[in-house]
């Protein structure tokens, strides 16, 4: 503000008082940086001392900082100005001097100004009469500006620094948007610039030129971008009329809305465009196939064409491309196979990994008869499923079952997971990382924290397991891994730690792991159960298939024994496809020109096998809407299109954990018990507008056989 006032002295000389302009020159000219320093200093000073924080001002603004920002005000550095004891109401001159201090400052600045442009006002026009036609448009444009530059900061910064100064006098409790005035603080600069361009015609007639210049230019932009869309669109996939930049985000929006879904919005789509058809997202087209011959062609003959995922920004920030759900390239790779061959050798898919699997639902069962009044348990189907297979995975990622003395343990768990995926929402995965960091902080916080979050409570035993190592108490048996960690860890001991292999990684994939191994399995099953329960015929029919292989229930049924269910096989084959978890499927990004179903799609479009329509079309599922397994013993081939862990390199790297699980939960759970529902059953889906499916809330009772 000094500076401006210096402007103004300056001015004021340059047209009364010529020979004055002497002291703006040499060694003089240090007087006007001396004058600025010094109100810059008493500012300063008076701030830093008239204002430090005290216990009283402390514990004023202690709970309001608190209950506002989530900080407590001793943390970083403050400044305060009570001009009132507020439990005793006594004057506290110390703060009241330094009000009296800044107002001097900014008053005398003021002053300074408002004289020296008073009296150009009142007499430049009888001082230039004699100046060429030139020099007074150029005094007047200067004077003009000066006013400007004043007005300016005056509004914007000024009035709101009074306020904030003077506001203490009266003892009011103002909140005042912090923020929001120190946004207005960073408008000063711009707008100093602005004004000079809007006073002095040589600069607005130069920045009108620019001006055009820029909108030619971007018009032609627009222009091409157009041309290349329609070239784009028109080798594309049908598909409905984009718009540039949105494309179709309304039309999705509308049908999701009428249709009431994803499901059926993009069943809507395929009816209408073909088995594969085009939707932009933005300026990125987006290609869905609903079929299965085509969805094989490209997904597993053409593999390595399309391994890569599209992630949002959101995960690419926060995951930093390592694990195997939000990760591509070398390192997605090296963490899929070490994962695969750890599965293997731990026996997923063999005697060993269905006798972890058996342990677990025996424990639980054991539970359920533990409870029963008359053979009769009523339990909520979420928390018996949950906790299976909840500890089924743990036991395999950790070693650690989950049992009654540590269920809450696992409760904690998932209780963080859910409360971290619910954080995020479709406006959080499309928009720039820089846009979530600086325009909504708390919410780019609170996502972060709840995904390291995540990771800790998933990776706590392991994290305890390598404190253990490193103090001598646990030795890794190089023979016989235990579990997922322990094989994880001997890889970083023998190798050493490097990009793939360290404790950041290890976190990482045991929450991939977890998430890929607990959602989709129990949402499955508690899906299942649902459509059993509303259709019982199904149920008793896999029932007494159960009985027959295994001699009126006198032992457990097998992973050997899938052979000999066709009804069972189908029963579970009809749920994941009735159930279809993800109603959006991952998309991949199309690394280069390729042919799909005779259209061409160009490199940088998304691809997905679009499972959800898939699963509801009706020239391969008859009557899709219908709950209906024996459409798979009529016709024994068509068990190969439900393909709900995906197709070709990125598909569910637990496929035969789950189809392991599934199979030998639901055939001993109905060889042993009988099943009816505790309440009403739901027929509607829970979220149809996200990408995948919330369970049930079923509640029902396990009846001894």
């Amino acid at each position: 503000m000094s500076l401006l006032s210096v402007q103004f002295i300056y001015r004021y000389w340059a047209v009364f008082d010529v020979e004055k302009l002497q002291f703006f020159k040499g060694r003089f000219a240090l007087i006007w940086v001396l004058y600025c320093a010094f109100f810059g200093f008493q500012y300063s000073l008076s701030t830093y001392f008239f204002f430090t924080l005290d216990e009283v001002s402390t514990e004023y603004f202690l709970e309001e900082v608190l209950i506002r920002y989530h900080r407590n005000i001793q943390e970083f550095p403050a400044t305060a100005m009570v001009a009132y004891d507020p439990v005793d109401g006594s004057v506290r001159w110390w703060n009241i001097m330094g009000i009296l201090n800044l107002l001097t400052v900014v008053n005398t600045q003021y002053a300074v100004m408002i004289y020296c442009g008073w009296s150009m006002h009142m007499q430049m026009e009888d001082k230039i009469k004699n100046f060429s036609g030139m020099l007074r448009r150029h005094h007047r444009q200067f004077f003009k500006t000066l006013v400007l530059q004043i007005t300016t900061p005056t509004v914007i910064l000024f009035i709101p620094i009074t306020l904030i100064i003077i506001l203490p006098f009266f003892n009011l409790n103002v909140s005042i948007p912090s923020g929001v005035l120190l946004c207005s603080f960073t408008l000063y600069p711009a707008m100093d610039s602005i004004c000079v361009m809007y006073a002095v015609s040589e600069y607005k007639r130069t920045a009108i030129r620019i001006c055009r210049t820029i909108q030619k230019v971007w018009k032609e932009v627009q222009r091409k971008k157009l041309v290349r869309q329609y070239q784009k669109v028109s080798r594309l996939p049908p598909g409905p009329v984009s718009l540039p930049l949105i494309g179709n985000l309304p039309q999705i929006v509308y049908y999701l809305y009428t249709t009431g879904g994803v499901v059926s919005t993009l069943d809507f789509f395929r009816k209408r465009y073909g088995n594969i058809f085009t939707l932009w997202v933005g300026p990125i087209p987006h290609v869905s196939i609903a079929d299965y011959e085509t969805s094989h062609e490209v997904f597993v003959k053409n593999a390595n064409k399309y391994a890569d995922k599209f992630h949002s920004p959101i995960f690419r920030e926060m995951r930093k491309d390592i694990g195997i759900l939000t990760a591509n390239g070398d390192h997605w790779q090296e963490m899929r196979r070490f994962a695969l061959f750890t599965f293997r050798n731990m026996g997923v898919g063999k005697d060993l990994m269905e006798t972890r699997i058996m342990e677990e639902l025996n424990a639980r069962c054991a539970d359920i008869d533990k409870a029963a009044v008359n053979g009769v348990t009523t339990t909520q189907a979420a928390e018996f499923f949950d906790l299976t297979v909840g500890s089924i995975i743990n036991s395999i990622l950790v070693g650690k079952r989950f049992e009654e003395h540590n269920k809450n343990d696992f409760l904690k768990i998932k209780e963080v997971m859910d409360a971290s995926f619910e954080t995020f929402s479709p406006f959080d995965m499309t928009m720039p990382v820089w846009i979530l960091k600086n325009f909504f902080p708390r919410r780019f916080e609170k996502m972060r924290n709840g995904q390291e979050s995540s990771k800790q409570f998933a990776a706590k035993e392991a994290l305890k397991r390598i404190d253990e190592i490193k103090a001598g108490r646990y030795v890794i048996d190089e023979n016989n891994f235990q579990d997922y960690t322990d094989a994880f860890l001997w890889k970083m001991q023998k190798d050493g730690e490097n990009e793939d292999y360290n404790v950041e990684s290890l976190k990482t994939m045991i929450l991939d792991l977890w998430i890929t191994g607990q959602e989709t399995t129990t949402t499955t099953l508690i899906s299942g159960f649902n459509q059993l329960l509303l259709h019982s015929k199904f149920m008793e029919k896999a029932r007494a298939e159960l009985f027959e292989i295994t001699e009126n229930g006198s032992r457990n049924v097998s992973l050997s024994d899938r052979p000999k269910t066709p009804y069972l096989n189908a029963v579970i084959g009809e749920i994941q496809r009735h159930a279809s978890i993800l109603n959006v499927n991952f998309w991949r990004w199309n690394n280069e020109p390729t042919y799909m179903g005779g259209h061409m799609v160009d490199s940088g479009a998304l691809v997905t096998a679009q499972l959800s329509a898939l699963h509801v079309n009706e020239t391969v599922f008859e009557h899709p809407e219908k709950f209906d397994p024996e459409r798979f013993i009529r016709d024994e081939k068509l068990l190969q299109k439900v393909i709900p862990f995906g197709l070709g390199k990125r598909s569910c790297l637990g496929e035969s954990l789950a189809r392991s699980e599934l199979y030998l939960i639901f055939g001993n759970l109905l060889l042993r018990y009988k099943f009816q529902p505790h309440g009403e059953l739901s027929t509607r889906e829970i979220m149809p507008y996200s990408a995948g499916k919330r369970p049930f809330k079923l509640e029902m009772q396990f009846i001894e056989v």
